[in-house]
C-alpha cells in the first residue's frame, strides 16, 4: 500500500509517481480530509479550466498509483496514510518519543510549484510551521523528562535540535525560556545563543 512522505521530501512509498503537483494534492487531502472539488480546482489551479485539471490529475494518480482517492460529483478524498498525519496523531497522544522520531524534516521541504495560488502556499507554509512548533515542544517535553533524571547530555542534544528544527520561523519566548537552562544544564555551546 502507498504511503505519503512530506516530511523532509515529498514522495509516494512503494510507488514510481513522482509528480509534484498530484503529490501536494494527496498531502492536502490527508491532512484537511475530504473536499469539495470546486474549492479543490481553486486552490491548486490559477488559470485554465480548474475543473477539467482536477478531473485530469485525479485521473493520473489513479494510473500511476492506484485506487488511493476516491471522488463523486462533488468533493474527492483519500485514504492514503501521511507522515504528517501520523505525526499529528503521535502529538494529539502526548507521545513525544514518537513525534521526534517522526520528524525527518520541514512539512514539503524545497516543494515549490510555480503557479501555485497564494491561498496553497500559505497552507503550506503555516502547516510547515504549525507541525514545527508542536514537535519542537515535543522535544523539550523530552528535555525536560531527561533533566529531571539528571540526563544532562540528552537534554541538552534534544534541546539543541529543538532550536535548530527545520520547519522553524522562530522560536517563540516561552520556548526560548525553557531552551535556555537545558542547553546551560548540558554544557551547550548554544546556550549563548
Amino acid at each position: 500500500m502507498p504511503h505519503l512522505k512530506t516530511l523532509g521530501e515529498l514522495k509516494l512509498e512503494n510507488t514510481t509517481f513522482t509528480r509534484p503537483l498530484p503529490l501536494l494534492l494527496l498531502g492536502y487531502l490527508s491532512l484537511e480530509g475530504s473536499q469539495q472539488r470546486k474549492h479543490l480546482a481553486e486552490l491548486f489551479w490559477t488559470q485554465g479550466n480548474r475543473m477539467k485539471s482536477l478531473s485530469m490529475t485525479l485521473t493520473r494518480l489513479r494510473q500511476g498509483a492506484g485506487e488511493i482517492v476516491g471522488a463523486d460529483d462533488k468533493r474527492t478524498w483519500t485514504t492514503l496514510s501521511s507522515d504528517a498525519k501520523t505525526l499529528l496523531s503521535a502529538l494529539d497522544k502526548s507521545d513525544w518519543q514518537q513525534a521526534s522520531e517522526l520528524y525527518t524534516g520541514a512539512f514539503l521541504e524545497d516543494v515549490v510549484l510555480e503557479d501555485w495560488s497564494s491561498e496553497l502556499e500559505e497552507w503550506v507554509y503555516s502547516t510547515r510551521e504549525y507541525l514545527a512548533e508542536r514537535v519542537q515542544c515535543a522535544l523539550l517535553n523530552l528535555a525536560d523528562e531527561a533533566a529531571k533524571t539528571q540526563m544532562f547530555d540528552k537534554a541538552r542534544d534534544l534541546s539543541e535540535r529543538a532550536y535548530k528544527l527545520p520547519g522553524l520561523i522562530g522560536t517563540e519566548l516561552t520556548n526560548l525560556k525553557r531552551l535556555y537552562p537545558l542547553l546551560c544544564a548540558g554544557r551547550s555551546l548554544l546556550a549563548p545563543e
